[in-house]
């Protein structure tokens, strides 16, 4: 960063606390992971030729005022900054290509003079990113390895369908079909971090399930994150998940 002033140092500082408390509010930028990402920072009534620029991530350099990329390798030709007339006014233009979870955080422009001594102003936004869960582990088993009573008959014909999937950002459930129909769940609890489902299904018909959002939904042929069969499992595509429990 250079030598700087308390005053500057301070007011990059209060800068970094207020992008925290902009987080935890409803003022934020909101992207789903994988898409391209555009923040702009408009500083009014300032030349570009007079000014030297500076991008934080939380509590790290991204670009330094000298124009030095101080980027990792998961960010490297991902993230780009831009700064250039509009008007009166000089905007800096942060774009993220294929976003991911990990750039979810604060970010802070700071304006210096053109010398890079002084600073004049900072501005900062909130990247939010939302990302879906994880696929779904899922093993069969008896279903009298979890104590319930087999009302639909022996456990050679029947078996229960456990899966647990791993939570995201986005609202979702754990789907479950066999070649014909909709599995209904048995059960799907929510700890916070982890969803599992249960799900009833004969053990001579082949069934598939995975992880779904509400807002996308998934077609059947495309639910193959678990197979009870190994072989090839034929569907038609006509049939979609209608999800039972919302987390």
């Amino acid at each position: 960063m250079g030598c700087l002033r308390n005053s500057e140092l301070w007011l990059i500082l209060a800068s970094l606390i207020l992008a925290q408390f902009l987080s935890a509010g409803s003022i934020q930028l909101t992207f789903t992971e994988g898409q391209d990402a555009l923040v702009e920072f408009t500083f009014r009534f300032v030349n570009p030729a007079e000014v030297a620029i500076e991008i934080w991530k939380d509590s790290s350099i991204l670009f330094d005022k000298t124009g030095e990329e101080n980027l990792n390798a998961q960010q490297a030709n991902r993230i780009k900054m831009s700064m250039q007339a509009r008007g009166e006014d000089t905007v800096v233009r942060l774009s993220i290509t294929d976003i991911t979870r990990e750039d979810d955080s604060a970010y802070i422009c700071v304006l210096y003079d053109r010398y890079g001594t002084t600073v004049l102003e900072t501005q900062s936004n909130y990247i939010s990113v939302d990302f879906p869960s994880g696929p779904a582990r899922c093993t069969s088993v008896a279903p009298s390895d979890f104590f319930h009573q087999n009302y639909l008959g022996s456990d050679e014909t029947w078996m229960i369908i456990s899966c647990l999937v791993t939570m995201g950002t986005q609202a979702s459930y754990i789907a479950c079909f066999n070649p014909d129909s909709t599995l209904l769940p048995l059960s799907i609890r929510s700890n916070g971090t982890h969803l599992r489902g249960m799900f009833w299904t004969k053990k001579d018909v082949p069934a598939f399930c995975c992880s779904a959002t509400f807002e996308n939904g998934v077609d059947k042929c495309n639910c193959m994150e678990y197979k009870s069969h190994k072989e090839e499992v034929l569907c038609s595509p006509s049939q979609s998940t209608e999800p039972h429990s919302q987390f």
